[in-house]
C-alpha cells in the first residue's frame, strides 16, 4: 500500500485515541475482543439486571396463559384472546408475547367444506387405490376445466408501505362484488404430455359428476375407462395443481384477450417434468387422506406447486 495511503487512514484517530488503542492492547483486550468474535456471538450470555429497564406488563403465568388461549382457538382475534385471559394489557402487548414464544399468525389455507358423507367417499376411494404405484397413476389422464377471472380474490396480492399508511388509497384494493369478467379454460394432462388448452366460451357441463353422467353422454365414453371420481376430491387431482400453479404465474391482464394469451403461453411453455411432480405425490396424497380419515389435503396442495 502507498505511504500516502497508511498516512491518511492513520490520521483519522487523534492521538489520546492512539493511545487508548495501545493500553487496550497491551492489556490484553484486543485478544479478548478477537476470542469473543471467533467462539461466536450465540455462545456469550447476558442477563438482564433486576430493576433495570421497563418491567414487563405481564407475568410468565399471564404470558403461558395468552399462548394457551390462542393454540386452543387458532382463528380468535387478539381482542377476544384479551377478554379471555382477563389481562389489562394492549393488544399490542398480547401480539408480541406470541411472537416471543414462536407463535405469530398466518393466512390460514383455504379448502372445500366436507361433509362426513363427503369424507367417507373419499376414504373409500383412497383404500381401493393405495397399492397404486407411479406405474398405475402413469396410465391416468386427468381432465378438468377451472375459470380464470381478471380479478381474483385469492387473497395473495399484497402492498408495499410504511407504517400508517394502511388506509391510503394508493395501497388499497377494491373488492369486487359481483361476477368479474373472465375465461373458462379445459385441459388434459397424462404422465408423458398433454392436450392444447381449450378455451370454452359457452358452458361445459361434461364431468364425473352424476348430473352429468346421462347415458347419451357415457355412450361417447364405451371406447374408455372411465375412473370414478366421488365429489369433493380436487385436492387429489393432479390437474387442479396445475391450475394452482397457472394462477400463481399470471400478471394482472389488462383485458380478457390478454388474460387468454398468458394461460395459453404458461400452458405451452410448462415443462413435463412439473406435471410428473404431480403424478408422483398420488400415492403419498392417497396414503394422507387415508391417515386424515377422508379429510382435506389443503395443506399438502401448496407443497407440490410447480418451482420453475
Amino acid at each position: 500500500m502507498p505511504r500516502h495511503r497508511i498516512r491518511a487512514h492513520y490520521e483519522q484517530l487523534s492521538e489520546f485515541e492512539r493511545g487508548r488503542i495501545i493500553v487496550l492492547k497491551e492489556a490484553g483486550w484486543m485478544r479478548s475482543l478477537e476470542d469473543a468474535d471467533k467462539n461466536g456471538a450465540d455462545k456469550v450470555r447476558f442477563q438482564r439486571h433486576d430493576g433495570s429497564g421497563q418491567p414487563r406488563a405481564t407475568t410468565d403465568r399471564e404470558g403461558r396463559l395468552i399462548v394457551r388461549s390462542a393454540i386452543s382457538t387458532p382463528d380468535s382475534l387478539l381482542s377476544t384472546i384479551k377478554l379471555a385471559t382477563h389481562t389489562r394489557v394492549s393488544t399490542m402487548t398480547i401480539h408480541r408475547r406470541q411472537i416471543e414464544r414462536n407463535l405469530p399468525s398466518y393466512r390460514p389455507l383455504r379448502h372445500l367444506p366436507l361433509t362426513p358423507a363427503h369424507c367417507q367417499a373419499r376414504l373409500l376411494w383412497c383404500l381401493v387405490r393405495l397399492g397404486w404405484n407411479h406405474a398405475d397413476w402413469g396410465h391416468i389422464v386427468f381432465s378438468d376445466e377451472s375459470r380464470f377471472q381478471m380479478c381474483p380474490d385469492n387473497h395473495r396480492r399484497r402492498v408495499w408501505r410504511r407504517p400508517g399508511q394502511r388506509e391510503d388509497p394508493a395501497f388499497t384494493l377494491a373488492r369486487p362484488t359481483g361476477p368479474q369478467p373472465g375465461v373458462t379454460v379445459w385441459g388434459a394432462i397424462s404422465f408423458d404430455s398433454r392436450t392444447p388448452l381449450v378455451v370454452i366460451r359457452d358452458t361445459l357441463t361434461q364431468d364425473n359428476a352424476r348430473p352429468h353422467t346421462a347415458h347419451v353422454a357415457m355412450n361417447c365414453h364405451t371406447a374408455y375407462q372411465i375412473l370414478p371420481w366421488p365429489a369433493r376430491l380436487p385436492d387429489l387431482s393432479p390437474i387442479e395443481h396445475v391450475w394452482n400453479m397457472m394462477g400463481r404465474r399470471l400478471y394482472l391482464p389488462g383485458q380478457v384477450d390478454d388474460l387468454v394469451r398468458q394461460l395459453e403461453q404458461i400452458w405451452k411453455e410448462m415443462q413435463q417434468e412439473t406435471i410428473r411432480v404431480f403424478y408422483h405425490s398420488m400415492s403419498r396424497r392417497v396414503a394422507a387422506c387415508i391417515r386424515y380419515r377422508g379429510g382435506s389435503l389443503s395443506s399438502l396442495l401448496c407443497n407440490y406447486v410447480a418451482l420453475k
